[in-house]
């Protein structure tokens, strides 16, 4: 379990990559940090908590987020959003969908029972032509 502490509660999906790495090693200064993330390496660092769970699968959202509510509470205030699939090829792919889209609406889904202060939803795709 967690240890209590006094400092707000963050959480970042895509925590192990190259910017979600950085993003938790930065907040973990000012803020309780649960990493989302898949169970597979790389792992997330170590300032967080490591919570696997499927962005693609709502039961295993569901699973971590009651991981979160155990632990920490029902207040969250900040969800850094950072999971997506990408790829280089410029082909489309089913995954984008699976993954950026509906992975994303799961993840929004879950958070409405608890008090939010905001999502930062952020992405590489975002910078891409269509």
């Amino acid at each position: 379990m967690a240890e209590p502490d006094d400092k707000p509660v963050a959480i970042v999906t895509g925590s192990s990559g190259f910017i979600g790495s950085a993003v938790v090693k930065t907040l973990s200064a000012h803020y309780q940090v649960v990493a989302f993330d898949r169970d597979t390496p790389p792992h997330p660092p170590a300032e967080a908590e490591c919570v696997c769970f499927d962005i693609r699968d709502q039961s295993s959202i569901e699973a971590a987020m009651r991981r979160v509510r155990t632990a920490y509470g029902d207040h969250i205030a900040s969800v850094v959003h950072l999971a997506a699939y990408f790829d280089l090829s410029g082909e489309p792919n089913p995954k984008y969908d699976e993954v950026t889209v509906e992975g994303t609406r799961h993840l929004l889904k879950s958070l409405r029972s608890f008090d939010v202060d905001q999502v930062v939803f952020t992405s590489t795709m975002l910078v891409h032509a269509p």
